[in-house]
């Protein structure tokens, strides 16, 4: 539905680099990019269990080093949240029956 695309033009805006490969952190859990703007850390909790302790990843040490990108979070997740916020954005595919196409 975009998730991969949509890391990829955020951390190559981010790192400042057009011609970083992107790669899904799927079965890696977490990667991370250095330079430009800060680090930036793009995890994919997807093959996680939702009641998964998930304190293995360090998320308590990646959010004051730079910014996190999270595809698939879990409520598992919420205690590690920075407490001044978060944005947090959704991507849905929406069909349009008949039109070929997809809307973000």
């Amino acid at each position: 539905a975009g998730k991969t695309t949509f890391a990829r033009g955020f951390i190559q805006s981010f790192t400042q680099d057009d011609d970083m490969v992107v790669a899904s952190p799927t079965f890696l859990l977490h990667l991370q990019y250095d330079g430009g703007l800060c680090t930036v850390h793009h995890l994919d909790l997807y093959r996680l269990h939702q009641d998964q302790d998930i304190s293995f990843l360090g998320l308590d040490k990646l959010f004051p080093s730079g910014v996190a990108l999270i595809e698939w979070p879990s409520d598992a997740l919420r205690p590690y949240l920075p407490k001044h916020g978060f944005l947090e954005i959704e991507l849905r595919a929406l069909s349009r029956p008949g039109s070929g196409t997809q809307e973000l």
